[in-house]
């Protein structure tokens, strides 16, 4: 019984290990050299796409409510913030953002190819690191307009919400004005 043990062995050792590799070298050889072709024709006809990145940070306008700071503090909770953030993500992908840095682009670039609304916004990615802080990313086949374009993106967002709290302060500066002018006629029809 110990004598048949002998005759079988089914550990591999190094010898018959090399002698097999040996033996089907060529075969080996042709799927490496297969395999090798088929990558550098993925490589060579695959388009190329570039991608900028960048990180805005959404601070609070200080002039969105009369309450005191303190106040403020106790009543604002993330949720609020979080949802404030949002609303900026979305007044970034909006359509007015995008066609105005389009236009923008079309303007100081004369180029053959421009990117459309719809190209822009499926490769446009907006995502919210923090409670204050949006990474944005822009990618692109023309490796020269693909930081432009993100630029002008980011440049435009930047004058949008400017406008945009511009007008909120002046819509509630004029609330304020009229509740306060039927506040003083309601105590003057009094009398």
């Amino acid at each position: 019984m110990l004598r048949e043990k002998r005759l079988v062995n089914d550990e591999p050792d190094l010898v018959s290990v090399i002698s097999v590799l040996f033996d089907n070298f060529n075969f080996i050889f042709s799927i490496f050299l297969s395999s090798i072709l088929v990558i550098g024709i993925y490589y060579l006809s695959a388009t190329r796409f570039y991608q900028s990145n960048s990180l805005l940070e959404i601070k609070e306008s200080n002039s969105s409510t009369y309450l005191p700071r303190s106040l403020t503090r106790e009543i604002s909770s993330g949720a609020s913030q979080l949802d404030t953030l949002k609303a900026e993500i979305e007044i970034y992908r909006s359509n007015d953002t995008i066609l105005d840095a389009l236009e923008n682009f079309k303007k100081l670039y004369k180029a053959n190819s421009f990117p459309s609304l719809d190209d822009i916004r499926s490769n446009l990615s907006l995502q919210s690191k923090s409670n204050s802080l949006v990474s944005v990313s822009y990618t692109f086949t023309n490796k020269e307009h693909t930081p432009i374009i993100l630029k002008l993106l980011n440049e435009e967002f930047i004058k949008d919400r400017s406008t945009h709290t511009a007008c909120s302060d002046q819509c509630r500066y004029s609330c304020n004005n009229y509740t306060n002018y039927k506040r003083y006629q309601r105590m003057l029809t009094f009398k």
